[in-house]
């Protein structure tokens, strides 16, 4: 058998812009994109570098910022440049951190909790929660299915839920 493939025109990144970022310099929103002006465009490294973004924005208090791509082709030249449309939303404080299911031998005040009220949530720091107190806190808890934010949108605040339940009723 004889197989004949056309690979097609190979593509390089034109170059990135922001639209609407206030919270960080145009050099650290670029420096997130794990790609350089002239290397072959690889949408996967976008994706990260959007990813990248949120977890930057996250660690300032914008827990809902979002960044919508736009794709700009150029045949001619064979780049495709990335126009990222950065939403921040609202910064957000901690009003209070709850946590739930707690062995009853083990008192809140004696948990190592990364906030306090009134500071800027850094979404980054939610499982540090986890590592600090895995002396006293079941096995198998994650940060991503036992955290819970709950937003008050007046007040620019989050309730922190740690929600241990469900790992007590489920031991593994």
């Amino acid at each position: 058998m004889t197989f004949y493939v056309a690979e097609g025109l190979q593509y390089r990144l034109g170059g990135v812009q922001f639209v609407n970022g206030l919270g960080f310099p145009p050099a650290e929103l670029r420096a997130q994109i794990p790609l350089e002006d002239g290397d072959v465009f690889d949408l996967g490294k976008v994706r990260m570098g959007i990813d990248a973004l949120a977890k930057l924005y996250g660690s300032i208090g914008y827990i809902n910022f979002t960044a919508k791509p736009e794709l700009q082709v150029n045949n001619a030249q064979q780049t495709i440049s990335v126009r990222l449309e950065l939403e921040e939303d609202k910064q957000f404080r901690v009003g209070t951190v709850q946590v739930y299911g707690l062995d009853p031998k083990i008192s809140v005040d004696d948990l190592r909790i990364p906030y306090k009220p009134g500071d800027i949530i850094n979404a980054n720091l939610l499982g540090d929660f986890y590592r600090e107190n895995q002396d006293v806190l079941p096995a198998g808890l994650s940060p991503r299915a036992n955290t819970h934010l709950i937003q008050g949108p007046r007040s620019n605040t989050v309730t922190i839920v740690y929600d241990v339940r469900a790992c007590r009723a489920h031991p593994e």
